[in-house]
């Protein structure tokens, strides 16, 4: 039987259910809408991505800036998300989630000119998302995982 391997770029978002931790992978050669949920057993030979993403969301935790990557984690409020975005350019957006009926984008920021720390990717408000640029990269996002035959 020939199993292939695939190789992460990087793990985007980590969250904890039924006592088993899984990680949001990037795969390397891949789209990110094929961003996978895996648990940490089947991540080998990857230890370095996890330690690279623990590291970064740990100095920014320290740094004051808001993240909200573990899921189940607290949510911060609605104006400190919206100084997030008015304080940061989008690149893009990777993926899209509901909780309580409200949508949230996973949003990958561009690498802010005034800290030298990156922001990790992050879970907004789709609600929160109400500028023309910002709808067009949402609109963006809805185009590439819609496929019409």
């Amino acid at each position: 039987m020939n199993t292939s391997e695939f190789e992460v770029e990087k793990i985007l978002e980590k969250k904890k259910k039924e006592n088993k931790i899984y990680y949001f992978v990037k795969w390397k050669g891949y789209d990110y809408s094929q961003s996978t949920w895996e648990p940490i057993e089947n991540l080998l030979n990857c230890d370095e991505k996890i330690l690279e993403y623990e590291k970064s969301k740990k100095i920014l935790e320290e740094e004051g800036i808001i993240i909200l990557n573990e899921w189940d984690s607290k949510f911060y409020s609605n104006q400190k998300l919206k100084e997030l975005i008015l304080n940061n350019e989008i690149k893009r957006i990777i993926n899209i989630r509901e909780k309580n009926n409200i949508l949230y984008a996973l949003v990958e920021f561009e690498q802010n000119r005034f800290s030298k720390n990156k922001i990790p990717e992050t879970y907004i408000p789709t609600n929160l998302l109400k500028t023309k640029k910002n709808i067009n990269i949402l609109n963006d996002f809805y185009e590439s995982t819609i496929h019409f035959d």
